[in-house]
């Protein structure tokens, strides 16, 4: 998905309303305000966001987005889903559901696509009918609350230091955004049989990705990591893109696994006793050369043949 980095600033509070119009949604603000600011980053599932400006900023919202927010000073909300501090504790507020908010300082916040968020929920609680409902604004409890922030904090400093252009990074960014999400506001529904669902899916992940990384060197199957997980192929599929930090598949975990024993034996090879980047990548299971060589490079941006003759 592509990714986008954008930074606003403004003093006129109506260009200040329409940026934040064509971002989020139905946004009117008072015009009591001075300067305002924000930086965006994400891509077409999600985005966080940091917002400052001077004096008092009072909005009325109806957001397009799922979207979580937190305040660095007083700022109280209220909604239809209630009301309260978006400085005392995060809150979410949910498409089509106007709320109103008066703070100072600024805010930070992070969006999510209602359809992405449902596809992650239905992944993670191995559920393919799951529609996501959240019950109320507030977090979970209060840890919950703390939960949220440390991992909003954690991507927002991947932000500040411009890893989320990464696709790697941002993919990991996006799942453990959306999970924590999930996990730390209440949805509609028996939150102990979601619970069980998701526990027994990362169970089928865990055994999966030990099988795979324990027996790289046997000519297993992704039937066989299955099989030892207890589950489909399918179901350890769903497993994995549910779990793994990059959404990998089983065969493109099992291929990952190979290429880093390969490289370790390419790093401990020597051309001078006959060792070569053939032989080494057939013993990993690696039948086309090429193949291997282009995989290799993806991963680790040399030839195995540069490693090799270090």
């Amino acid at each position: 998905m592509a990714y986008s980095s954008m930074t606003f600033s403004s003093s006129d509070p109506g260009v200040s309303e329409q940026w934040l119009a064509d971002v989020y949604g139905a946004v009117a603000l008072d015009r009591g305000f001075g300067r305002f600011s924000q930086r965006i980053a994400g891509d077409e599932d999600f985005f966080v966001a940091r917002s400052h400006w001077d004096g008092v900023m009072g909005s009325t919202v109806e957001m397009d987005w799922v979207v979580i927010i937190n305040a660095l000073a007083p700022s109280p909300w209220e909604s239809r889903d209630g009301d309260g501090d978006l400085a005392a504790a995060p809150a979410l507020f949910r498409p089509g559901i106007p709320f109103s908010a008066c703070s100072d300082q600024g805010t930070q916040l992070a969006a999510f696509d209602p359809r992405a968020l449902q596809r992650t929920a239905r992944l993670l609680y191995a559920d393919d009918d799951l529609t996501v409902a959240f019950d109320g604004a507030e977090p979970v409890n209060p840890q919950a609350g703390a939960q949220w922030l440390a991992v909003l904090g954690l991507i927002q400093g991947d932000v500040d230091v411009g890893l989320l252009d990464n696709e790697l990074v941002r993919a990991s960014a996006s799942r453990l955004l959306k999970v924590a999400a999930l996990e730390c506001f209440r949805l509609t529904g028996d939150r102990h049989e979601r619970h069980v669902s998701a526990e027994r899916r990362m169970q089928v992940y865990r055994v999966g990705v030990e099988f795979l990384h324990e027996f790289a060197s046997l000519p297993i199957t992704v039937e066989d990591a299955a099989d030892a997980a207890g589950a489909s192929v399918p179901d350890l599929v769903d497993a994995f893109r549910a779990h793994h930090p990059q959404a990998a598949s089983p065969a493109a975990a099992l291929r990952h696994a190979r290429l880093a024993a390969a490289y370790d034996d390419l790093l401990a090879g020597d051309p001078t006793r006959g060792d070569t980047v053939r032989d080494i990548s057939l013993r990993w299971g690696f039948s086309s050369p090429s193949r291997f060589a282009a995989w290799f490079r993806a991963a680790y941006g040399v030839s195995p043949k540069y490693v090799l003759d270090r």
